[in-house]
């Protein structure tokens, strides 16, 4: 089956190590950037149409911390970019070794 990449459908995904910063596997995504404290910067390879898309992420820990969360940090939110930061379930920062976000939009 072939991917659907339209409206509604995921405009970009990223799957990456935080730990080296090495991406294993995206879409639309040019490069991530460690910003320290467990924050990254998720740069889009082509801007979205407007800074009204959707995104989510998770990702977890190989030493133990299965689940996390993250939050973005909006002010650093455009067309091309997301900053996100990386949390374990207690709201502490942490390096995610199994990091993943999709972003969705209309009209890409």
């Amino acid at each position: 089956m072939a991917p659907f990449w339209g409206d509604g459908a995921a405009a970009a995904y990223i799957n990456f190590n935080g730990t080296n910063d090495s991406i294993r596997e995206s879409r639309r995504i040019s490069s991530i950037q460690d910003m320290g404290s467990e924050s990254y910067r998720i740069n889009l390879s082509s801007a979205l149409p407007n800074t009204n898309f959707q995104w989510a992420g998770a990702g977890g820990r190989a030493g133990g911390d299965a689940n996390s969360w993250t939050g973005e940090q909006i002010t650093e939110r455009n067309t091309s970019r997301i900053r996100c930061n990386w949390y374990d379930n207690g709201a502490t920062r942490r390096t995610p070794t199994h990091a993943m976000c999709i972003f969705t939009c209309n009209n890409f």
